[in-house]
């Protein structure tokens, strides 16, 4: 009894040096606020509305306990946005990450590998590896815009839905490496992310040259779907702090129309 009322508190006290190092991040989230709750009282019509879709790519560097696990990792972006005139954008996102080596490398499959380090597939010849990144964030976004000579600064942020794992492709056909055991390996992990939004947004009066350069950053909180982590021999069901920071650029299609403005004179 006593045993097990010590593993609790062990427990309790691993889940709340996480909940502490989740704060580190708090203070840049509550600055974005401010500044994002601020500048919205001065924002500048663009006198334009419609609908705008999105299609981008960029980088980020894993960090916080993502970054235990990943290196600097690949995205690719779509989103449909709708405008109003008044200079609020609400939309929806989905990245695609990719391209993450993997830290931990040929350790996660030590016990399939050959006393010479090579991995044998089904025909008895060597077989090659790879492991890295694949993920996806999907969910809405509010946005709100602010004009400036030559263009228009895009200030906001998106909620999303997480998830990652541990990508594993083989050549030859590895029996030990073919679903379902991959899953026992994949470390698959979701949860809900945050993300601030400040971008760069050019729209060309003449529709040849859309585009828009900005911040890609976040934190989520995820925790492992399988529930068990076959590189470290544990039960793996601790809350995780994932981070992010890079840059993302999108080529973009604007469907907008301007207001009439009329006057009419006595």
């Amino acid at each position: 009894m006593q045993q097990k009322l010590r593993k609790n508190q062990i427990n309790d006290m691993k889940y709340f040096m996480g909940y502490l190092r989740s704060m580190r991040s708090l203070p840049f989230i509550f600055a974005f606020a401010l500044v994002f709750c601020s500048l919205s009282g001065v924002a500048q019509n663009p006198q334009a509305k419609g609908q705008l879709i999105h299609v981008g790519a960029g980088s980020f560097l894993p960090l916080g306990d993502w970054g235990k696990s990943f290196k600097s990792s690949l995205s690719m972006s779509a989103a449909f946005d709708h405008q109003w005139a008044n200079g609020w954008i609400l939309g929806l996102q989905a990245d695609f990450l990719h391209a993450g080596k993997l830290k931990q490398g040929p350790a996660l499959i030590e016990h399939l590998m050959t006393s010479e380090g090579e991995i044998l597939a089904n025909d008895g010849s060597y077989g090659s590896l790879q492991a890295e990144l694949r993920g996806s964030i999907i969910g809405p976004r509010l946005i709100q815009v602010f004009k400036v000579p030559y263009g228009e600064w895009l200030v906001g942020f998106s909620v999303g839905y997480l998830r990652h794992k541990v990508g594993i492709f083989s050549s030859g056909g590895v029996p030990l490496l073919e679903s379902p055991y991959t899953e026992g390996l994949d470390q698959l992990h979701h949860g809900i992310s945050l993300s601030p939004i400040l971008s760069y947004r050019y729209l060309d009066p003449a529709g040849r040259i859309n585009f828009q350069i900005g911040l890609d950053a976040g934190f989520a909180q995820t925790q492992s779907i399988r529930g068990y982590n076959h590189f470290s021999r544990q039960p793996d069901i601790d809350i995780k702090f994932d981070q992010w920071i890079g840059l993302r650029a999108a080529w973009i299609l604007p469907l907008l129309k301007v207001e009439d403005r009329i006057k009419y004179y006595q």
